[in-house]
């Protein structure tokens, strides 16, 4: 790696040189030296908004406000949280999140059902985590693809209130050159085998047969495009990605998601020729 002198002229900012080791090595590290009360993830090519740091303060340290109406009293949605997950611009489309707050202590069913239904918090990115609930809790650095949706679901299990806000404050980028847009068949074959591995260890933390239908749903609608990515790699030819296909299709973990989910109920999942062929292979 090339050194890099940079003069930092604030107490609040820690320089980490290392070997490139991957992004979850990177990410580790800094939660390990992190010694605030939240913690953030920003990716290389993305960007924060310049009040980012100021509202994330105003939002998370401001007093508990309670909210009187004729039937109920309910929290409003400032104040001390687990996590907060703020809204974003993803190649200049704003993509925003309705404000609402989840106390996961009495209803943890909810959030987990509305979470695994959509496709847009896979990401580590666009969230304020509270440091002490990451002590034991790492990204697993012998997967490069879905390392952030396993990383996601054990640090929900593990908390009490996940609040979400409308406000913008980060930027996505997406690279032409990123993991996910990589089409070579060696990669996109790792991609696969990475997401057989990242569900299962995620379907393993949840006994509610509902909450796992939907968590099936969301891992079909997620593997079965890089099953048909498999084939935009012209320098593999037809033979070498029908054996792919059919080994792929005899995975148990596999198999038994197609045997429980029928095609009616893919709620996510575009390819639906694609799941009937590598159902019937």
């Amino acid at each position: 790696m090339k050194e890099t002198s940079i003069e930092i002229k604030s107490n609040n900012i820690k320089l980490i040189n290392q070997e490139n080791k991957g992004v979850s090595q990177s990410r580790n590290n800094g939660i390990q030296n992190a010694t605030g009360k939240y913690v953030m993830f920003v990716d290389a090519d993305d960007y924060i908004n310049s009040d980012l740091l100021f509202k994330l303060d105003e939002f998370l340290n401001a007093p508990p406000v309670i909210e009187h109406s004729l039937n109920n009293i309910k929290d409003l949605l400032i104040g001390d949280v687990d996590v907060l997950r703020y809204s974003y611009i993803l190649n200049n489309e704003r993509m925003i999140f309705a404000e609402k707050k989840f106390d996961l202590s009495r209803n943890r069913q909810k959030f987990f059902n509305e979470f695994f239904s959509k496709t847009n918090q896979n990401n580590s990115w666009g969230q304020a985590i509270k440091r002490e609930l990451l002590k034991d809790t790492k990204f697993n650095k012998n997967i490069f693809y879905g390392e952030d949706e396993l990383f996601n679901c054990q640090l929900y299990n593990k908390c009490k209130s996940i609040k979400y806000t409308d406000t913008v404050l980060y930027n996505y980028q997406q690279n032409a050159d990123s993991v996910s847009r990589d089409y070579k068949n060696s990669k996109v074959k790792r991609k696969i085998e990475n997401l057989i591995y990242v569900f299962n260890e995620i379907m393993a933390q949840y006994e509610d047969k509902d909450l796992i239908r939907i968590i099936e749903n969301k891992f079909l609608g997620e593997i079965v495009p890089q099953i048909m990515m498999l084939t935009f790699d012209k320098d593999v030819d037809k033979q070498e990605i029908l054996k792919q296909f059919e080994e792929i299709s005899s995975n148990d973990i596999l198999k038994k998601v197609f045997q429980d989910i029928n095609e009616n109920e893919l709620t996510m999942c575009r390819y639906k020729t694609a799941y009937k062929f590598i159902k019937n292979k």
